[in-house]
């Protein structure tokens, strides 16, 4: 991205399969993941994260901030991505509360998630 002063980009191949992640410094301190493979997200890589790949539709955001939210999870801050061509979207979603296997299945389990991770930094 010409927007930047700077940006590391790393390609690994696993699998036959190649992944990319991009990274930046803001104002010399503010370190930023903005990219992942083809989405263009930018968040601050730190703390407890979770990580979604989902279909791009109305309400998504919505049903995943309620299933946290019913399991007293605060979201401490949540940054988009999207792919408009494959019609999918990424979340990272910082929390502040452990998030129990018991709720992540429910996350796995909701209709348009494809994937998600719980990262902690």
């Amino acid at each position: 991205d010409t927007s930047y002063k700077s940006v590391l980009t790393v390609k690994a191949i696993f699998d036959n399969e190649e992944r990319v992640v991009s990274g930046t410094v803001l104002n010399g301190q503010d370190e930023r993941i903005i990219q992942i493979d083809e989405y263009d997200i930018s968040f601050v890589p730190q703390g407890r994260l979770l990580a979604t790949k989902n279909v791009d539709k109305p309400g998504m955001v919505g049903r995943i901030g309620s299933v946290l939210g019913q399991n007293n999870i605060n979201i401490a801050r949540m940054d988009l991505g999207r792919n408009i061509s494959d019609k999918k979207a990424m979340m990272m979603i910082s929390v502040d509360e452990s998030v129990s296997a018991q709720v992540m299945e429910e996350l796995k389990s909701m209709e348009g998630i494809i994937d998600i991770s719980l990262i902690e930094i």
